[in-house]
C-alpha cells in the first residue's frame, strides 16, 4: 500500500471511530434528559448518521484501488481511536492490558500495510 492509500483508509477509520464516539454521547444525553427527542440528542444522532454515511461512501472510493483484505485490516485502529477517544471525552479507564492489545493491533497493521 502507497503512503496515500493508507492515509485514505485511515482517515476513514478516523471517521468511523468519530461516529462510535458520537454515538456513545447520544446514550449519555438520553440518560441525562430522558427524552430521546430533544435537540441535543437527535443533532448528535444527525451528526453521527451524517458522518457514518461520508466514511461509507469513502470506503468504497477506498476499495476500488486497495483490496479488501488489506484495507480492512485497518478497521482494527477503531479499537485505538475509540479507546483514546473514550478515555479523553468520557473518562473511561485505560488498562495496562488494553494498552497491550492496542500496540498490538498497531504492530499488525505496520506488518501487513509493509506487505
Amino acid at each position: 500500500m502507497t503512503f496515500f492509500q493508507i492515509f485514505l483508509t485511515v482517515s476513514c477509520v478516523l471517521a468511523i471511530s468519530i461516529g462510535q464516539l458520537l454515538f456513545k454521547k447520544v446514550s449519555i444525553n438520553i440518560n441525562q434528559s430522558d427524552r430521546l427527542f430533544s435537540f441535543e440528542v437527535l443533532g448528535t444522532f444527525s451528526l453521527a448518521i451524517f458522518i457514518y454515511g461520508l466514511a461509507t461512501l469513502f470506503w468504497i472510493y477506498i476499495l476500488k484501488s486497495i483490496p479488501l483484505n488489506q484495507a480492512y485490516s485497518f478497521m482494527a485502529l477503531s479499537f485505538v481511536f475509540v479507546s483514546i477517544g473514550s478515555y479523553w471525552f468520557f473518562n473511561e479507564k485505560i488498562t495496562l492490558n488494553i494498552i497491550i492489545g492496542l500496540v498490538l493491533i498497531i504492530l499488525g497493521l505496520l506488518f501487513i500495510s509493509n506487505n
